[in-house]
């Protein structure tokens, strides 16, 4: 008995693997954002810049930041309109489009993160960024959007 729980797990690890897509992580982008911002605007006080001009380039820091985290930013306030409209739910099947399978598939939400969604399929689990969640999946594979 022990033995077939043992292969039942090697199956559904072989599956996670196989399906997993990349979820999205914000911690780095927030981190990496932050320290942008401080350095340089640090960089700019030492340089002896006026008040206006140190505000100045820790603006242009911060976007030049934003620019560079879009996805995770985008995940981000995907998640909060995924919690605010709620349309979907735990439990809920739903049609996705998974570029790592090139494939549209069936999957059934686990659980709704503030970044990730968690779906289950035939072939394992699945973590879609929320942005990617909003689009929803086309009606015919050929109607694909791959350029995001």
């Amino acid at each position: 008995m022990n033995k077939l729980r043992e292969g039942q797990r090697s199956v559904w690890a072989v599956r996670r693997s196989r399906v997993s897509h990349r979820p999205v992580s914000v911690a780095a982008p927030t981190l990496a954002v932050s320290a942008l911002v401080v350095v340089s605007t640090l960089l700019a006080g030492g340089l002896g810049l006026s008040a206006p001009d140190v505000v100045a380039v820790g603006v242009a820091a911060a976007v030049c930041g934003a620019v560079a985290t879009r996805r995770a930013l985008a995940s981000l306030l995907a998640g909060v309109g995924l919690a605010l409209v709620r349309p979907f739910s735990p439990g809920e099947s739903v049609r996705v489009y998974v570029p790592d399978l090139d494939d549209v598939v069936d999957a059934e939400i686990v659980r709704i993160g503030i970044v990730n969604t968690t779906m289950a399929t035939r072939a394992g689990v699945l973590v879609m960024p929320n942005a990617r969640m909003l689009r929803g999946a086309p009606e015919h594979p050929d109607d694909l959007d791959l350029s995001a």
